[in-house]
């Protein structure tokens, strides 16, 4: 009977199954055999066949790749991998009857408690992705705009600080034209110099003006305006 087997394991050639090793004597090397069951989890899967269960993963492999689908799960659970599984599958659904929680792992019985799961995945994928793509969007739109405000805000300084220089400059020519005629003023009965020559002009230009207006009517006119003081002797008074 043994011969007979390890003939026909000889003779097949599965693709991607375990495959237990026979004694070179044709008999069954019980340890070893008993080993490899155990190593391989063949045992487990029987007990799982037999009890119905079309699915199984640990904790921590389903909870995160389904955690996204309860609020209280995610974005993470910082509790026990257990109760994290536990409100999971009661966010979801479940009912007692679908699923058995184990030491290390979940068991679900029907396949279409997992292909729910798996469509309700599915839609959230979509859900994140939109939010996803929305908060893109609001932050670089955000980060567009704080860049545009910012050189605005340079540009404004800018050109405040123009603005600023121009007023200084026009108020520091003005305060000096102010002085050079108050120092002029003050000298005026003195000879023609660098402290009065600005007031003198000024007061030559105003008496000039003043003098196209207010001309005689005809020649025999002799009623001419009288020049200031500081220039009697410029116009031979």
């Amino acid at each position: 009977m043994v011969s007979h087997d390890r003939q026909a394991l000889e003779f097949t050639a599965p693709a991607g199954c375990s495959t237990i090793s026979i004694c070179s004597s044709g008999r069954f090397d019980k340890v070893l055999i008993r080993h490899q069951v155990k190593y391989l989890g063949l045992m487990e899967n029987l007990r799982l066949r037999r009890a119905g269960f079309a699915y199984r993963r640990r904790y921590e492999v389903f909870l995160q790749r389904y955690k996204s689908l309860c609020p209280e799960t995610w974005p993470n659970w910082h509790g026990k991998l257990s109760d994290g599984v536990s409100t999971l599958v009661k966010h979801l659904g479940y009912k007692p009857e679908e699923y058995k929680m184990g030491r290390s792992k979940i068991f679900i019985r029907f396949p279409k408690t997992l292909f729910a799961t798996e469509d309700a995945l599915e839609t959230r994928k979509h859900g994140l992705a939109t939010k996803l793509q929305a908060g893109w969007k609001g932050y670089s739109q955000k980060s567009k705009y704080q860049k545009l405000r910012g050189s605005a805000i340079a540009i404004h300084a800018w050109w405040r600080g123009i603005l600023a220089r121009r007023r200084a400059k026009r108020r520091r020519q003005a305060a000096a034209t102010i002085r050079r005629f108050i120092k002029g003023f003050i000298n005026r009965h003195k000879e023609r110099c660098s402290e009065n020559e600005y007031f003198l002009d000024y007061v030559h230009y105003s008496f000039l003006t003043n003098l196209r207006k207010n001309l005689p009517k005809n020649f025999l006119d002799k009623n001419w305006p009288t020049p200031p003081a500081a220039l009697t002797e410029r116009f031979g008074g």
